[in-house]
């Protein structure tokens, strides 16, 4: 089977500044290699990788891409810019798989793409009903799932819940048993912006300190807009509302067996997010 997967203007594959769908279809298309499939994934261009090369059986082309901003509006002119000089060169497949918010809307003017699958990682925002020549919706959750079948019923039978695959060879409960400190530790991994709740999720902080005093947050994440954080304005906000509790933030990583050995070591994991019709928190313990 010929597999071509189209990713967004932001972040270079193989990943090496943040973006976590696109390290996710990085890892699948390998998995597709491996098991004889032809595989080619599109992405931005960035300094220091080549316009094609070969890495573990997938072909990468990088053409065009920008930096990421905080301006949603400026953003997608940007995307609507690297979506109509991507799509004229998307190659015959069987099967095309995309992460972008334009792209869609005009790879079913490309002839032989193949059956169109969108991945979708972020509540919709109205914008599936450009989407009517998709042949799958694939979401991570419910909620996704839900979003967009209220947004876009005509959608419904073609979306298929497929949660993210964890690689259990980084990310596995530890051998040995955690040496106890005596300090409970509680991480969280992922960009350092608003739409993930990181505000809330030091509410949430500060009311658990006063009925525990050994307990540590440790963030761990980008800041800057151009590795999808959200700014040195928002962070500053952060780092005000965490000044008299026990928080650290760390620099961002962005290699996953260094990212599974922190997550080995701490007590808790933390996902934070804000739902559309109130703030929430959800959590997940390990």
């Amino acid at each position: 089977m010929i597999i071509t997967i189209a990713t967004g203007p932001w972040f270079p594959l193989p990943a090496i500044q943040g973006g976590a769908h696109h390290r996710l279809w990085q890892g699948l298309a390998e998995e597709f290699a491996a098991a004889g499939h032809d595989v080619t994934i599109l992405c931005r261009s960035y300094p220091g990788q080549p316009p094609t090369e070969t890495i573990n059986g997938v072909q990468y082309i990088r053409r065009g891409g920008f930096p990421q901003s905080t301006n949603i509006w400026l953003d997608l002119l940007k995307d609507l810019v690297y979506a109509l000089l991507t799509f004229p060169t998307l190659p015959k497949s069987n099967i095309l798989v995309i992460n972008d918010f334009w792209l869609p809307v005009f790879a079913p003017l490309r002839f032989g793409v193949g059956k169109i699958v969108i991945s979708v990682g972020r509540f919709p925002k109205g914008q599936y009903r450009l989407y009517a020549y998709a042949h799958r919706f694939i979401v991570l959750s419910k909620a996704l799932y839900e979003g967009i079948a209220k947004q876009y019923p005509d959608a419904i039978p073609r979306i298929k819940i497929i949660p993210n695959p964890v690689d259990t060879h980084i990310f596995s409960p530890p051998t040995l048993p955690r040496q106890d400190t005596g300090e409970k530790v509680i991480l969280y991994v992922g960009r350092i912006h608003p739409e993930k709740g990181i505000h809330l999720l030091l509410e949430a902080f500060s009311i658990i300190s006063q009925q525990i005093s050994q307990v540590r947050l440790r963030i761990i994440g980008p800041i800057k807009s151009s590795q999808g954080g959200g700014g040195e304005k928002y962070f500053n906000q952060l780092q005000l509302q965490s000044k008299s509790l026990k928080v650290e933030f760390l620099n961002p990583i962005f290699d996953t067996k260094k990212i599974g050995r922190y997550i080995s070591r701490c007590r808790f994991v933390l996902l934070s997010f804000i739902s559309r019709k109130r703030r929430s928190i959800s959590n997940r313990t390990s």
